[in-house]
Order: C-alpha cells, then structure tokens, then sequence
C-alpha cells in the first residue's frame, strides 16, 4: 500500500486501520504539499485535518480487530485543496457529531469532540455520504 503523485496536483494513499501509519501518512501529505509550494500555515491546517479525520476512522470506525483499508485522497483546485477520505467502517457522519461546549468549564466539558469542530472550522465546504458500504468524506479547505 501506498502514495501516489499524479501530475504534482493530485495526491492518494492507501493506508491500514493502525496508528503506525500516521507518521508515514504525515511524512507522504508534507511531500505532496511542498511539492506544490504550499505555506507552513496551510499546510499545518491540512495536516490537522488529516490527522483528526484519520485518527477517527482508525479508532472509531471499526468494531473488530481485522485490518481495514483507509483511501485519502489531496486535490489541488487552485488556491483550495480537496480532501477526501473513505473507509469501511461503521455509518457516521462526522458533520452530525455533538458540537462541543465551549463555555463549559474543565470539569463540566465532556471528553471529545473538538476536533471535528476544528476541521467544521476550517473547511468551506464539508459533505458526507454513505455509498457501497462506505463513508465518504469530503472537503474543500481554502489555503492562503
């Protein structure tokens, strides 16, 4: 399993449903995104991006311990980047996730959620959709 480069615009990985993969996962999306000159701010909120979303499908995704396939996929489309990820796991659209509580207090605050409030914060457009038994996540992020 692995990345490829199509034409320095478009960007896919295959990966397995383990944390292992996270650092060459990170290692692979910054060698894409300075490929095509993107800037340190950019390419940290992609990376945010990628980590949450990948982290999500790896820990919550899936109810037996059997290896699972994860597809990312980066699309360039002018000064936006396209990011779609799918998995086989279990149905959830992460755009009906609880929206966490930010006047909470530490101790009132429940554990989660922040993340995918992070990444609804920073996509312009965000959709999800069950196909094929698959989850289907896509998002577009505006880069600077």
């Amino acid at each position: 399993m692995g990345a490829d480069i199509v034409e320095q615009r478009v960007w896919n990985i295959t990966l397995p449903n383990r944390m292992s993969e996270l650092e060459r996962l990170a290692r692979e999306a910054e060698r894409f995104m300075l490929a095509n000159l993107l800037s340190e701010r950019s390419r940290f909120t992609v990376h945010m991006v990628i980590e949450e979303l990948v982290t999500n499908s790896i820990k919550y995704s899936f109810s037996d311990e059997a290896e699972h396939i994860i597809r990312l996929s980066l699309a360039l489309e002018g000064r936006r980047m396209r990011l779609t990820l799918a998995d086989d796991g279990e149905e959830f659209d992460p755009r009906e996730a609880p929206r966490p509580c930010l006047n909470c207090t530490l101790c009132e605050a429940p554990i989660g959620g922040l993340g995918l409030s992070m990444v609804r914060s920073v996509a312009s457009e965000f959709s999800y959709c069950r196909r094929d038994d698959h989850n289907h996540i896509e998002l577009l992020i505006d880069l600077d």
